[in-house]
Formats: structure tokens, sequence, C-alpha cells
């Protein structure tokens, strides 16, 4: 079933409007007629099975059921990542959303080419936030990561100051002599299944990851208050296949051993 996300609460029989587009995609792309049966996710991330009552100008709607389902990752993942060229970043948030990512953050780093103005800001994540809701109702999540644009590491500094923070970067985790602190470095040994664990606590994990230049000297000292370095593996990555290798990693270490065992 068609799968959408709406702005107004549902609950079993309520009626309502749907907007105008996907009232258009339905009606004009999909051609649905009444008595169809699509899925809609409200605010509070709650799933219904909705049949359609009634076409005009609008799609009328009904909500029949409501449907129990876990689709979103057990622990709150946020990306942050440096500022890439071309389509990259579009192509990050699809992907991540599609792994089950919370929230994604662009940030434009010492070594970030682009160069955004406030305009091109506003743009930017008009369509990131639209290609995020597309990729979640493919995905068929209960959730819609939140998108934003930063400028400078510093802004970001409060929101992790009680999180699990890793820092992907791969000159730092090999640098047994870096800048970071006796307890930093502790957690940079833990193995990923000892650190998630460890994220659990809190439900939520932040991972920084450079743009494609990598990250900076004075990046690497400011971050090491916080940030775990951590290796995600013996080959080199992408700047835009880090994250996903990451949720990966997040996904099997959280999850997928739980639906095997469901399935044993």
């Amino acid at each position: 079933m068609q799968r959408y996300f709406i702005a107004e609460e549902l609950s079993v029989g309520k009626e309502i409007i749907l907007d105008k587009d996907i009232s258009h995609h339905l009606m004009n792309v999909l051609r649905e007629k009444v008595g169809t049966m699509i899925l809609l996710v409200d605010p509070n991330q709650s799933l219904f099975e909705a049949e359609i009552v009634a076409i005009d100008s609008a799609v009328y709607v009904r909500a029949i059921k409501n449907v129990e389902q876990q689709v979103e990752l057990p622990l709150d993942v946020h990306i942050i990542c440096g500022l890439t060229k071309k389509d990259k970043p579009e192509w990050i948030v699809q992907k991540t959303t599609e792994l089950g990512v919370r929230s994604i953050t662009f940030l434009s780093m010492d070594r970030s080419i682009v160069k955004w103005n406030d305009k091109k800001k506003a743009q930017k994540l008009e369509r990131f936030q639209r290609i995020a809701q597309e990729a979640a109702e493919q995905s068929h999540r209960l959730a819609i990561p939140q998108v934003n644009i930063c400028d400078t590491l510093k802004q970001l500094a409060p929101l992790w100051h009680e999180e699990v923070v890793v820092l992907a970067d791969e000159e730092q985790a090999k640098d047994e002599n870096g800048l970071q602190t006796d307890e930093i470095m502790v957690q940079s040994s833990m193995s990923w299944s000892e650190l998630v664990k460890n994220s659990m606590k809190n439900h939520a994990i932040y991972a920084i990851f450079g743009p494609e230049g990598g990250i900076s000297s004075s990046e690497r000292a400011y971050l090491s208050q916080w940030a775990i370095p951590k290796s995600l593996g013996p080959r080199i990555l992408r700047a835009e296949t880090a994250p996903l290798y990451f949720l990966s990693v997040i996904s099997s270490l959280t999850e997928l051993d739980q639906l095997n065992k469901r399935g044993e």
C-alpha cells in the first residue's frame, strides 16, 4: 500500500481531507479510486490503514485501523557531514534516510570546497527535506529525518554535551599520541559493540564525517574535547559512503541480531 506522512492526528474512524500534494499523487499519478486502501503516518508516528471514501477536487479518507509496526532504529543516529560537492548531499540525505538516520546536518568545514549563501541554504534545505520525506515514505519509515545546515562546529557543540560522539577520522583513530583526553583514548579503544551499548544509555549517538578533503588539524583539536575517534575499517571510504557504512554498523549491532533471534 502507498504510504504518506500527514500533518493531522488520526484515530480510528476519523475522516480527513488529504493535502493537495498527496491528493494530486493519488488522483493524477496513481489514478486511485474510491475504496482503495492506503497507509498514513500521523505526527505521533502512528500508522493507520485508511480507505479512500470520496474524490472530487481532493481525496477524502477514513482511518480504518491502527497498525503496529516497529521500523525505526532502536538508537537515534545523528549524522554530521562536511559539506560536499555537486549532488552528493542529496544522495546522502536519501540513502541515510533509508538506513534509519534521525537527523542529518551539513556543515561548512575547513576543507569544504562548496560554500552556500543564505539564499542557497534555504533552497537546499527545502529540497533536502522533501527528499528525506520521499525516502522515508519509500522505505516505510514512521519518522522523517530533520535536515539542517550549519556554519561552524561550535554551533553544534551544545547538542552533544551528554551524548556519545564519534569522529570518523582515520588519521586520528590511528594516532595513539593524539590530542584526546585519557577518557577519550579509552573509549576509542572500545569495540564498536561496546561503544553502541554505551550510547544506548541516552538513546542517541552523533557521528561526524569530513568533506572530500577530510578533517583539518584545527577541527581535530577542537573535537578532541568530545569526540571519540573511530576507524571504519581498513579501506578508505568516500565522504558520501562513510555515513552509510556507519549506519549499517549501527543497524547490525542494534536490530539485525534481534531480528535473527526472533526467527530462530
